[in-house]
């Protein structure tokens, strides 16, 4: 995800928030007045409503009135008539009695529909009554003749009738007009209400319209006024950016501590800005909601405080002192970052001027834990952290230079060199600017303002109280500068805000339980981490295998370099102007050193032939680390040294340095056939043959020229490796040295520094940054040392120290699953190959076996009569076994010294083995025994060593042995007899070669036998002379027992004897005496040391105990042509054999010297 401006989001929360109070408001204004309009419209829709409610009650009371009046009148009227009837028939008898008669007169039908027409008709009913009543009356009165007279008369009937039934019309009329005007009173009040109903619905219908509309053009308004102010909040804090933070959010929250790839966010805490009771707005909580959702928190807008570290992530925190709220928020913010990103990924610088580390409390124990997190220590001094502003400051100008050119950040370059990615960095400083000068401060601009591509992130205290009164224009404005990229946090209450007035809460500081856990967590992660590795099949596909052409240049992947290229591993001409032949490589332990030596072979075996390449295999540290090898048939392999010595190393060079005269000389002679040749490219390009390029691999190389082993191997060492750096080069042999520290060369080591300089490929594996000035150079080494990281497996390689700037790889690991495939996979190839000579296999630790001695099993029974080999051990250097090829043609001599016994049993039984195996005995022609066996162990009366009667016991019919002290000389006898006899045969044969087989006189502890070392010193051995009247002893084979009841009388003193006492000691005063042959015991035994190999004697003389032979260290001892020590003083060796340094040899070595070459180390061979 690449959202621009996320970490500006919190400068633009308080311009929601002034957003969010305008909206809030216009939108109260709004809701007012709408408010205001509908309630006049509802209040003139309620006076329209009680105005025609009370025009209808008032028509309908006035209705009701006049009715009531037209009713009281229509009353009165027909009360006066009914009074006028009643008057009349008080008056007028003849009314009177004619009244009923006249009551049943009937009324008229009429039919009046309004009150005015009932009231008019009744009140001429009641006129013409009246008048026909006054008629009536008056008559009565004034002519009571006239009335009696009409009394009969029709007139008066007629007025009568008139009368009643103007009575009856009246009172009908009354009766009539009671129930028309009441219904027409209804009727009236029923229209009326109609009337109001329809006044009142129409206006309802017109309030309900208005109201209608009303609300419609409010709601439009409220929708503009919505979307007006979300346009324009959403134009301060995009909608976008919210819900990438969401995402962010959710994906930061459930993100793992310590994750296994790199995180461009970081969840700091939160920041916000109170909104106060605009939170309660329904529109802005449902604006909020809309856009903010889960942001609104306790009448805040709350946002996580995430920052995107590709971004300027820098703070500056305001503070006059060190105080804790500033400790706490820069502890927080390193546990933020470290537990975010995966383990080992990560630097962090701390500077602490004034708490001396204090302020980096928390982190002092995870410090000691993982020094090379935090450097394994808080900076406080200038000069240290100048150091350190410096360094970041150059890391920045180079890497945008050269990793960000095709990246457009560091989390860029680590997708995409994802096996060798870029460590994060942290810079936090305590009491800025205490310690910065100007040019400090120019650098730290430079961070702050590039460092975030480049995943460097500053943290930085700023106090005031820290800038000097003294400060320049130019200081003030750099601290200016370097603000400016910051983001500045002011102290507050509750926390800190930023000059937008945003408040920040920064994530709890870790507890020293928490700092406890991630301490154990973040082992096991950086083990993790730092064990993954990049398989060897990633740089050297199979596809690619064998198809390799050595004649210009070696060339094998090695691994992938900072920049997600295959890093190659080059030697020849081609590469780096001719420098580039060998290489020199460090790292200290666990480092992955043995991994790069492991993909160095591994590459070059399926990479090229055996036509192409030859390896030998070095190493000189104690283990096994190139054993794999010697399990398989690899024909390019001709040497593999495991535990490898010094004296085999100088074997190696020796044979290098013969392998480079022979190239020379064919060279020579090509260009004497007139082709140019003149280094192996040219020799194979002109003359089509093959010379396979020899590839020396060497680890704890340094082990060959140590002085402390063997000064003078040493010195011959590094003569040879100067010869074949310095001259050597066209005959195409390379050197790969390892060691763990370069710096350990610097005394007690013969090789030179001038040849260590004309290495110019070098390889660093994790070392320190004294030990990169040695390896890379002055110029290099800051630069070689940042690229080396704390992985295991990150190296930097340089392809010539001098000239070329160093690059950071990551080295391919071939695992042993894979190591074994691949090695089969060759083997299959190349197994049936014919090669000259078989890989050799040196393991320093191991003792080898007689029996898988080539030679041994190969053994002639023929050759026993007149030479015989004697296989004693595998040399120190490459060469044949150590062999003593016992003839007359030499002396074969063989002496053996050393305080170890079971090595001196080894040697004497391997000789013995050699000596028996052709089994002469068996042969017409011969007669004696092979071996004249005189031990001086089993003369004490102790059993033979265990060894020697494994021989003893296998070879008895081909061994006479000497069963004790007075076996010797009898024995001696015979062998000097024998001896005679045949100095006569090959005299007699004019002193051509007799066919003798050889007889091997094995002395082992001679100085346990007491005649044997009286002889040697020529004295008087009569004490162990058997006396002449004896019969002759039986010297049965090896196995018959001995004593003085099997062999009769010995003439020797008896312990309690003091004549035969001072008899014996005269004798021991007195010259040897001689045989009957007058020749002494002495010159008998010096004879056959010294000349019996013409007539196929050979003599081996054993000796544990330096002592015994220093007195005849100068007569007897020049006599033993061949020498072999082990377990002596030097001073002691050096009396023995010249210059011999044996005293640190390892169990399993002794050194052999045969008289005429410098003596040399070896192994001597076991027959178990």
């Amino acid at each position: 995800m690449r959202q621009t401006g996320m970490n500006t989001l919190y400068k633009k929360v308080s311009s929601v928030r002034e957003q969010l109070i305008l909206f809030a408001s216009q939108m109260e204004s709004l809701e007012q007045n709408y408010n205001t309009v509908v309630a006049e419209l509802e209040n003139s829709f309620v006076d329209s409503k009680k105005f025609w409610e009370g025009t209808t009650a008032e028509k309908k009371s006035a209705a009701s009135q006049k009715a009531g009046l037209a009713l009281e009148r229509l009353e009165q009227m027909a009360n006066g008539l009914k009074l006028l009837d009643v008057q009349l028939s008080q008056v007028d008898q003849s009314y009177a009695k004619r009244h009923e008669a006249l009551s049943m007169v009937a009324a008229p039908n009429v039919i009046y529909q309004s009150e005015e027409a009932f009231l008019s008709r009744m009140e001429e009913i009641v006129q013409e009554a009246k008048a026909i009543a006054a008629e009536c009356s008056l008559t009565l009165k004034a002519q009571p003749l006239q009335e009696f007279t009409m009394l009969f008369s029709g007139k008066r009937k007629q007025l009568y009738e008139q009368l009643a039934e103007l009575i009856a019309e009246g009172k009908a009329l009354r009766d009539q007009a009671y129930s028309t005007i009441q219904n027409n009173l209804a009727i009236s009040n029923q229209q009326l209400d109609a009337i109001k109903e329809e006044e009142v619905d129409k206006a309802a219908t017109e309030t309900a319209d208005l109201l209608a509309s009303l609300e419609e053009r409010h709601t439009e308004e409220i929708a503009s006024t919505i979307a007006s102010f979300e346009l324009s909040i959403e134009s301060c804090l995009p909608r976008n950016d919210i819900e990438n933070l969401r995402t962010l959010y959710d994906s930061v929250k459930g993100q793992n501590i310590l994750p296994d790839t790199f995180s461009e966010f970081i969840a700091y805490g939160s920041y916000g800005v109170t909104l106060g009771d605009v939170a309660f707005n329904p529109y802005v909580v449902s604006l909020v909601n809309r856009l903010y959702y889960g942001f609104i928190e306790n009448q805040n807008l709350c946002l996580p405080a995430i920052l995107d570290l590709r971004e300027k992530s820098n703070f500056m925190l305001f503070d006059e002192s060190e105080s804790m709220r500033v400790r706490n928020a820069v502890n927080s913010v390193i546990f933020s970052s470290l537990k975010s990103q995966p383990a080992s990924h990560q630097k962090f610088i701390l500077f602490d001027p004034e708490g001396r580390s204090q302020g980096f409390a928390p982190y002092l124990e995870f410090m000691r834990s993982n020094p090379a997190i935090m450097y394994n220590k808080v900076f406080t001094t200038q000069q240290q952290i100048r150091e350190q502003v410096e360094g970041l400051s150059a890391f920045i100008d180079e890497f945008r230079q050269t990793k960000l050119a095709d990246c457009t950040d560091i989390f860029a370059y680590n997708r995409v060199s994802v096996e060798r990615p870029e460590s994060l960095k942290c810079l936090c400083l305590l009491n800025f600017p205490k310690g910065f000068d100007e040019q400090m401060l120019e650098q730290l601009a430079n961070i702050v303002k590039n460092g975030s591509s480049c995943g460097v992130q500053t943290v930085i205290h700023f106090d005031e109280n820290a800038i000097r009164n003294s400060s320049s224009s130019t200081y003030i404005d750099l601290l200016a500068k370097i603000r400016e990229s910051c983001i500045c946090l002011q102290p507050s209450n509750t926390g800190w805000y930023s000059e937008n007035g945003a408040n920040w809460v920064f994530n709890p500081q870790p507890t020293q339980k928490t700092m406890l856990d991630f301490c154990e967590l973040y082992a096991s992660k950086y083990t993790e981490v730092t064990s993954s590795v990049l398989p060897i099949t990633k740089v050297i596909p199979e596809n690619t295998w064998f198809y390799g052409d050595s004649s210009s240049v070696f060339s094998v992947p090695i691994g992938k370099d900072e920049n997600g290229a295959i890093q190659y591993l080059e030697f020849g001409d081609p590469v780096s102007k001719g420098t580039s032949h060998h290489a020199l490589v460090t790292g200290s332990l666990g480092s992955g050193k043995s991994t790069l030596l492991h993909t160095i072979i591994m590459s070059t075996l399926a990479t090229y032939n055996p036509d192409e390449i030859n390896l030998y295999l070095l190493d000189f540290k104690s283990g096994t680390e190139f054993q794999v090898y010697a399990n398989h048939k690899i024909p390019h392999i001709k040497v593999i040294a495991l535990d490898a010595m010094q004296e085999f190393g100088q074997s190696v060079l020796d044979e290098l340095v013969n392998t480079m005269q022979e190239r020379l000389d064919m060279f020579t002679e090509e260009s004497k056939n007139g082709y140019p040749v003149k280094d192996i490219t040219s020799y194979r390009k002109y003359t089509g043959k093959k010379m396979p390029r020899i590839l020396v691999v060497a680890d704890e190389f340094q082990v060959l020229f140590s002085e402390a082993h063997n000064r003078r191997v040493a010195n011959t060492c590094a003569t040879r490796l100067a010869d074949i750096i310095s001259l050597y080069r066209v005959c195409g042999i390379h050197f790969v040295l390892a060691t763990q520290t370069m710096g350990r060369l610097r005394n007690g080591f013969t090789v030179s520094p001038s040849t260590l300089s004309e290495i110019y490929v070098r390889i660093g594996l994790k070392c320190s940054e004294p030990e990169c000035s040695l390896l890379f150079g002055d110029s290099n080494a800051k630069s070689a040392f940042s690229k080396m990281g704390d992985t295991k497996g990150t190296a930097v390689y340089n392809a010539d120290y001098v000239t070329e700037k160093p690059i950071g790889f990551k080295v391919a690991f071939c695992n042993t699953d894979t190591q074994e495939q691949m090695l089969e996979a060759i083997e299959s190839r190349y197994g049936l190959v014919e090669i000259a000579t078989p890989t050799k296999v040196f393991v320093g630790e191991t003792v080898p076996r007689l029996s898988e001695c080539a030679g041994f099993r190969a053994f002639d029974n023929l050759e026993a009569l007149s030479n015989v080999p004697i296989y004693l051990g595998e040399p120190i250097r490459i060469d044949q076994p150590v062999t003593l090829n016992v003839s007359r043609m030499k002396r074969s001599t063989l002496l053996i010294v050393g305080s170890e016994r079971r090595m001196s049993d080894q040697l004497v039984a391997v000789y013995m083995k050699n000596a028996i195996k052709s089994e002469p005995h068996k042969l017409t022609l011969v007669t004696e025994p092979s071996v004249y066996l005189f031990d001086g162990l089993s003369m004490m009366g102790e059993p033979l060593a265990d060894k020697v009667s494994r021989v003893v016991n296998t070879g008895a019919a081909d061994i006479k042995r000497a069963n004790d002290v007075f076996d010797v000389l009898p024995l001696i006898d015979e062998l000097y007899g024998i001896y005679e006899k045949r100095k006569q045969q090959r005299l007699g044969m004019g002193g051509r070669k007799a066919q003798f087989a050889t007889i091997h006189i094995v002395i082992n502890d001679f100085q346990w036998i007491e005649p044997i070392v009286l002889m040697l010193n020529n004295k008087s051995v009569d004490d162990f002379l058997v006396t002449q009247n004896e019969p002759g002893r039986d010297f049965g084979t090896v196995g018959d027992a001995g004593g003085d009841e099997l062999f009769g009388f010995v003439n020797k003193p008896h312990k309690n004897d003091l004549g035969g006492l001072m008899d014996s000691f005269l004798a021991d005063l007195a010259p040897a005496k001689t045989t009957t042959s007058n020749i002494s015991y002495n010159k008998k035994l010096m004879t056959l040391i010294e000349s019996g190999y013409t007539c196929g004697f050979n003599v081996v003389m054993s000796c544990p105990d330096f002592i015994s032979i220093k007195e005849i260290i100068y007569e007897c001892i020049p006599k033993f042509q061949n020498r072999i020590l082990f377990s002596l003083s030097d001073k002691d060796a050096d009396r023995i054999v010249s210059e011999a340094r044996v005293e640190n040899l390892k169990s399993n070595i002794a050194l052999f010297y045969d008289g005429v070459n410098p003596a040399y180390q070896f192994k001597p061979y076991d027959i178990i």
